[in-house]
C-alpha cells in the first residue's frame, strides 16, 4: 500500500487544506519501531493494551503506566492481525491472515479466527485456532456480540459481509450482508466496510471506507442478524480526505458518539449520534496522528465524565508524510464523553 510523494502530493493538493488541531493532551505513550504497522487494539481489564500488527503476525501487550510493550504471541504461517475483540473476561479473539502493505489487499484462503486466553495479573497464556475462514478475503474490524458470549462479529471489508464466529466451537457463519457494507469497486482501495462496533446493547455500529454511509447504525436480534434497517448517522466526511472520502475504526462512548479515526488522512473526529462531527487532533499537520488506525477507550474509571481515549497509528505507512514513516504509536488522549 505504498504510495509514492508525488501521487501523494497530487491528492494532497486537490484537497483544502484543515487547520491542524493537535490537541494539547495528546501523548505518546508507546512508539513501536519504524515500519510498524498498529492496526488495532482492545483494552485488558487491567488497563494494558493489546495491540494488532499489519507486516508481521504479532500481537502486543502496552503497559501505558511503564510505557513498555512485549509480544504476546507471533502467529505461524501469515502475514498480519487484525481485528480483536474481548469476548469473555480476559479471552480475545483475534483474525489473522495474509495482507501485506505493497500488496495492498488479501489473499483468499489465508485467513483464520484464533482466541487467545490470558490470565490476568499473570504472564500466562493459550492460543489456539478457533477456524479457517477459506472465502475470506479481508478480515478486518471485529467486536464481541454481547447477547452471546464467546462470539465475535467480524468484518470482511473486500466481500463487504460481517461474519458471526464462536470463539471456543469454532463455527460460524454469515451474519450480515448487505449493500451498505460493500465497498465501491471505483475507490483507490476496494475496502468496503472496516470498523465495526457494537453499543453492548442492541446496535451495531460501522464505517464504510470509501462510499457511503461514513457511519451508520443497524439493530442487531440477539443471533447477531439484522434487526431492521440501516440507519445513516453520517453519509460522507465532511472534512477533506487524501483519498476521496476514507473511515477507519472508531471507538463508543458512553453517550453514543463515536471517536473515528481516519488513516491515511490522519484526523481523529467525534461524530454525535445526530450526526455531528468535529475535528479533535490531527488534520493538516501530517506529523500528528500519522495514520491513525483504531481507538478505544480505557476501562478503567474515569474522573469527573473524563475518560482517556487510547488511538494507534501506522506511522504513515498507507500515505507517507513530508517528514517520512514513522513507527507506530500508541496515543493516549484524555477527553470529555
Amino acid at each position: 500500500m505504498h504510495i509514492n510523494f508525488i501521487v501523494a502530493f497530487l491528492c494532497l493538493a486537490a484537497q483544502p487544506c484543515i487547520s491542524a488541531a493537535s490537541h494539547p493532551g495528546l501523548r505518546n505513550i508507546y512508539e513501536f519501531s519504524n515500519e510498524t504497522w498498529v492496526e488495532n487494539l482492545a483494552i485488558r481489564a487491567n488497563g494494558n493494551i493489546l495491540t494488532t500488527i499489519i507486516g508481521k503476525p504479532e500481537v502486543w501487550n502496552v503497559d501505558p503506566i511503564a510505557h513498555i510493550a512485549t509480544l504476546v504471541y507471533r502467529f505461524p504461517d501469515a502475514e498480519s492481525v487484525t481485528g480483536i475483540a474481548e469476548v469473555s473476561p480476559d479471552v480475545f479473539c483475534v483474525a489473522v491472515g495474509n495482507w501485506s502493505v505493497p500488496r495492498g489487499t488479501g489473499i483468499p484462503g489465508s485467513w483464520s479466527v484464533w482466541t487467545l486466553q490470558l490470565h490476568l495479573g499473570q504472564e500466562k497464556f493459550h492460543v489456539q485456532k478457533a477456524t479457517d475462514i477459506p472465502h475470506a478475503v479481508f478480515l478486518n474490524g471485529m467486536t464481541a456480540l454481547p447477547t452471546e458470549p464467546y462470539t465475535a462479529l467480524i468484518g470482511d471489508s473486500v466481500l463487504g459481509l460481517i461474519y458471526k464466529v464462536h470463539a471456543l466451537t469454532g463455527v460460524y457463519s454469515t451474519a450480515l450482508d448487505l449493500p451498505e457494507l460493500r465497498p465501491n469497486l471505483t475507490a483507490a482501495f476496494v475496502l468496503g466496510v472496516n470498523g465495526i462496533q457494537s453499543d453492548g446493547h442492541h446496535f451495531l455500529y460501522f464505517t464504510n471506507s470509501f462510499q457511503p454511509p461514513f457511519l451508520a447504525r443497524i439493530p442487531l436480534a440477539a443471533n447477531g442478524s439484522a434487526a431492521g434497517p440501516v440507519h445513516t448517522i453520517l453519509a460522507r466526511t465532511p472534512f477533506p480526505t487524501n483519498l476521496g472520502g476514507q473511515a477507519d475504526d472508531f471507538a463508543l462512548d458512553t453517550a453514543g458518539n463515536a471517536w473515528m479515526t481516519g488513516d491515511p488522512s490522519n484526523y481523529l473526529v467525534k461524530v454525535t449520534p445526530d450526526g455531528n462531527a468535529t475535528l479533535v487532533a490531527g488534520g493538516s499537520d501530517m506529523s500528528v496522528l500519522a495514520g491513525d488506525t483504531a481507538a478505544h477507550f480505557d476501562r478503567r474509571p474515569g474522573r469527573g465524565g473524563r475518560k482517556t481515549l487510547y488511538v494507534v497509528t501506522n506511522g504513515g505507512i498507507a500515505l507517507p508524510p513530508v517528514s517520512g514513516v514513522v513507527g507506530g504509536k500508541v496515543y493516549a488522549l484524555d477527553v470529555w464523553e
